[in-house]
């Protein structure tokens, strides 16, 4: 571990709680909205993949949009993890019934729970490894409350579809000690990055806590020269300086493309040895703002944008580029249910109607609470999280240039598995102070 220069993670964490009152009989007519629908020729682990991808651009969307119109949000930059929230409400699909597990399965773009037990475990075994320069780790945990016992069936499904090692019972009388323990798990799974998941007051009324972390650490392939960052300005998406920044430079051959359909370029900077985890930076054209091209990405296919990248190499192989990226770090706290319910779930967090009959025969529960820590830093060294086209090169005589100097998106993804580990964007980064 000592190669690596950082460390951070992603958590996002679920609380269950019983409502104070006797629970209304949940509606159960079907969703309106359609799930996706994928090519008959896809395998059920490729499904899976595709479903999780559309899940994390509309997710990445919602973030977005969120944090740009909303005036409660006072952040600018964001970090958040689509690929923790998918899996922990794939999850959450084990307890549900009625309506409520359908607007779960048509978010999640799932056509039907069997393809989430049948895939689950051949399409996120891989997310945890370890090598020279990347490591990646993923854990869930359904955390129960032994005084009010759930379900057998949800036990003997979770242990079945998913994990044995997912189901921690715990007393939830004893606040303190379960405070501790589930801090101390989330803790041990981020490499002490996020020590804080939960307060005490979150277990008062908890029924069932579901928590996903998700912990990615990884050194680029090529790293920054520390010598050649300099600092230089900062602009908005108006083109107006904000402050000072420390911009990290190199010159290689990278994946670099335009995207005339996402009025955006695209660079891929890849990590480790193997190039098997990459993070994308999205840059929009002058005057777009990055908040329309994530709209257009939703509807892109992520296949195209990484054959469009792969074919920059063979028609420009022997282009280098200059890449002037600014060093960031920053952490965020998010609230996950509005944006959850711009999704389709709704019924799941009334009280009144969230039917989760297979977690509990009362049927009292609801989702009360969805959270998500995360943390990234991006240096010379490396990254840490807890996150029709065509080509952009006309004049060889000049190298191609993709200069982060404004507003842009980046998403860390999993090349094989086509999947959105972490996603974000950065309107102001890490400013210098002179003073």
């Amino acid at each position: 571990m000592g190669r690596f220069a950082v460390s951070g993670c992603a958590v996002i964490c679920l609380l269950i709680t019983f409502t104070s009152g006797q629970q209304e009989t949940a509606s159960s007519q079907p969703a309106t909205s359609t799930p996706l629908v994928s090519p008959s020729y896809e395998t059920g682990v490729e499904k899976l993949q595709r479903s999780a991808q559309k899940f994390a651009l509309q997710f990445y969307q919602q973030v977005t949009e969120l944090v740009d119109f909303n005036p409660n949000v006072t952040t600018t930059n964001i970090i958040v993890s689509p690929f923790s929230a998918w899996n922990l409400l794939a999850l959450v699909t084990e307890g549900a019934s009625g309506l409520t597990l359908q607007e779960l399965l048509t978010a999640l773009n799932i056509e039907a729970q069997d393809q989430i037990r049948s895939f689950y475990k051949p399409f996120t075994q891989s997310f945890s490894f370890t090598n020279r320069d990347v490591q990646l780790a993923t854990v869930q945990y359904v955390i129960t409350d032994q005084n009010r016992p759930v379900s057998k069936d949800f036990d003997y499904s979770l242990e079945t579809f998913y994990d044995p090692r997912v189901l921690q019972p715990m007393n939830f009388a004893e606040i303190q000690q379960s405070y501790e323990r589930i801090n101390r798990l989330v803790s041990d799974a981020t490499n002490g990055n996020i020590k804080n998941a939960i307060q005490k007051s979150d277990l008062e009324e908890a029924r069932l806590i579901l928590l996903s972390a998700l912990f990615f650490q990884g050194q680029w392939t090529i790293p920054f020269n520390r010598s050649f960052t300099t600092q230089v300005p900062f602009n908005d998406e108006n083109d107006r300086p904000i402050g000072m920044v420390e911009m990290m430079f190199q010159r290689g051959i990278f994946p670099f493309a335009g995207y005339k359909d996402l009025d955006a370029q695209i660079l891929e900077l890849p990590y480790g040895a193997d190039k098997r985890l990459s993070m994308l930076l999205i840059m929009p054209r002058k005057g777009v703002p990055l908040v329309e091209v994530i709209r257009k990405l939703v509807n892109y296919d992520m296949d195209r944008v990484f054959q469009e990248l792969d074919r920059s190499l063979i028609d420009f192989d022997d282009d280098e580029v200059e890449v002037h990226l600014p060093r960031f770090e920053f952490s965020s706290d998010y609230n996950l249910i509005p944006i959850l319910k711009k999704m389709g779930i709704k019924e799941a967090f009334d009280s009144g109607f969230a039917n989760f009959t297979k977690i509990s025969e009362l049927n009292a529960i609801y989702l009360s609470s969805v959270i998500q820590q995360s943390k990234l830093v991006v240096n010379e060294e490396g990254t840490t999280a807890a996150a029709v086209t065509t080509g952009v090169f006309a004049n060889k005589a000049t190298p191609p240039r993709f200069l982060a100097n404004r507003p842009f998106g980046f998403l860390i993804v999993d090349r094989p598995q086509r999947t959105i580990l972490f996603a974000g964007q950065v309107k102001k980064p890490n400013l210098v102070d002179n003073q």
